[in-house]
């Protein structure tokens, strides 16, 4: 039944004939076909070059490795936030970029311990630029940076427990949100949680009760403070008031006049004069696969190397990176065998 429905659904995606509901066909779908046919890229191309190269899915890597150009990617493999990096075809030529152009040596000590435990990856130690005068500063968890920053976030959860914080604390924070999603993902929380009402934003679309949610993300301590203010406040006062959105602008220089609040995914691209980590992106779940201990030290990882100039690391840092840490160590011990009694 699996496999038939499955047929179907291919067959609705990738058939041309005209329909009263056809189903969205994205620029993956394709991707996903070509491999599957075994195509590759026409011979009229001469030579391909890809920037952000870690991000590069399997099916496209199959089409490149058969095709008979020459392909040349550049890229780093820490940087694959889904922790799912596809090694290439000896045929491509790729190459890591291990030296740092931005950030300086008081980086050195922040970036290296994540590169040595990422799971089957032996790579080299990250170099800093000497020339270059990164500061390295702390703030205090519960609170803002004493200078107006660009903040770096896991998620939407992380973006909600800052401005319930800005809230209180009344920091002008608003939130780089390019698609104007996030305010639709307010007004869903607040609906799924006062009324079971379905929301329609992507990151929680698929839960249909807030005790479902509750149960999936209680490991979050972003997401529980989230829960703790909608019950005392969100349900009596609503959302509205929370979010404000930041203009490109602001972004520009990289040194805004307010707190400016962006996951990492959002500005993986950007590099930024002042910027801070936020505790979110050391929360986690569950780190004993290989893919999520890669996802976390890939989300750590990308967020500090955006930093050109003076970033702030919250004051639990130590605390939090050894904790995450430490589940490298305990991966690699065998697990003791499990006495039953029958």
């Amino acid at each position: 039944m699996v496999a038939a429905a499955a047929g179907k659904l291919w067959f609705k995606m990738t058939s041309f004939e005209e329909e009263a509901d056809p189903l969205p066909v994205r620029g993956y779908h394709r991707v996903k076909q070509m491999a599957l046919l075994r195509l590759h890229l026409p011979e009229s191309i001469d030579t391909v070059i890809v920037d952000e190269g870690h991000d590069l899915s399997g099916p496209m890597v199959d089409i490149l490795d058969r095709s008979p150009q020459t392909v040349i990617t550049l890229g780093d493999q820490f940087q694959n936030l889904q922790g799912r990096y596809v090694p290439h075809n000896a045929r491509i030529r790729y190459r890591e970029m291990a030296i740092s152009l931005r950030a300086g040596p008081a980086l050195v000590d922040y970036i290296n311990p994540l590169l040595a435990e990422f799971p089957d990856v032996s790579a080299l130690p990250f170099v800093a630029d000497k020339a270059k005068d990164t500061v390295v500063a702390e703030y205090r968890a519960d609170s803002f940076p004493p200078e107006p920053s660009v903040i770096l976030v896991a998620d939407e959860w992380g973006i909600f427990d800052w401005l319930i914080r800005n809230r209180d604390l009344s920091q002008g924070a608003a939130v780089i949100d390019w698609t104007n999603q996030f305010e639709p993902f307010l007004e869903g929380c607040l609906d799924l949680y006062m009324h079971d009402k379905r929301p329609s934003h992507g990151a929680i679309a698929r839960f249909r009760s807030w005790e479902q949610l509750h149960a999936e993300m209680s490991w979050n301590d972003a997401f529980l403070r989230v829960e703790q203010w909608l019950e005392v406040v969100g349900t009596k006062f609503g959302v509205s008031g929370l979010y404000q959105c930041a203009k490109l602008a602001e972004l520009a220089d990289g040194k805004p006049s307010r707190p400016l609040l962006a996951t990492v995914f959002t500005v993986k691209n950007y590099e930024f004069p002042r910027m801070a980590v936020s505790e979110d992106l050391y929360y986690f779940a569950d780190l004993r696969s290989k893919t999520e201990l890669s996802k976390k030290l890939a989300l750590l990882y990308t967020a500090i190397t955006r930093s050109s100039g003076k970033i702030y690391f919250p004051d639990t840092h130590q605390e939090r990176i050894a904790t995450i840490l430490s589940v490298q160590s305990l991966r690699a011990k065998p697990l003791s065998l499990l006495h039953l009694n029958v």
